[in-house]
């Protein structure tokens, strides 16, 4: 676990201190790996809102901004109520703790009307994906899950390819939108599954989110030791 935390710190040291993006951005959701599991990795879109700005991180450096998700999984991960992290804990359990991840490592930040980069003008939202080109694929070449479920849905089902590029086996019972297997191209031996975020499963809980869940409870008991 310690080289991967070297590697990481150092990666996140390369890519998020030096670059010209705007310090009103969100501070950067940069994984930590104190209280979690490293064979597990949950994606979901993107922040909505997260601690400080970009430019705070960039005066308190990576390992305050490692520190803060290490806390937030610690104190908040277990009595966190919210759709995405109840939907979570429910198919995982509350003995193992997936390593949290996003598909975007922050958003436009506080003082943005709209937070999400997939929102944004497309002036603003290209020049974010490059920034991320390969920032997801480093972080899965040095933790090396053997499980990601993406919580992404289908209205970013774009930005997931384009950063993993991948093939999709529907699941028996559902739809294409709704639950895939997904063959990554570039980790043939890394099982991953695709479907919604937790908040529109929650809310079709009786006719999807309930079927998902249950499906996607009993693939990971699979593999928890």
């Amino acid at each position: 676990m310690q080289e991967k935390e070297r590697l990481l710190a150092e990666f996140y040291a390369t890519k998020f201190l030096e670059n010209s993006l705007s310090g009103n951005l969100s501070s950067p959701y940069l994984v930590g790996l104190s209280n979690v599991t490293t064979d597990f990795m949950v994606v979901g879109q993107e922040t909505n809102t997260w601690y400080y700005s970009m430019d705070k991180f960039r005066n308190h450096g990576i390992a305050e901004q490692i520190k803060i998700y290490d806390d937030f999984v610690e104190e908040f991960y277990g009595k966190v109520r919210g759709a995405f992290h109840r939907y979570v804990k429910d198919i995982f359990g509350f003995d193992t703790k997936p390593t949290l991840n996003n598909l975007f490592k922050f958003d436009l930040g506080d003082k943005s009307k709209i937070k999400s980069i997939a929102r944004a003008d497309n002036s603003i939202k290209s020049k974010l994906i490059e920034f991320h080109e390969g920032i997801l694929k480093t972080e899965i070449e040095i933790l090396q899950p053997k499980t990601i479920v993406f919580f992404t849905g289908s209205s970013y089902e774009w930005y997931l390819n384009h950063f993993l590029p991948n093939t999709k086996e529907v699941v028996s019972g559902f739809r294409h939108n709704e639950l895939c297997k997904l063959y990554l191209d570039d980790f043939p031996n890394i099982k991953a599954y695709r479907t919604y975020h937790p908040s529109y499963l929650n809310r079709r809980y009786y006719t999807l989110g309930k079927r998902v869940k249950d499906y996607l409870k009993d693939e990971i008991s699979k593999d928890i030791k």
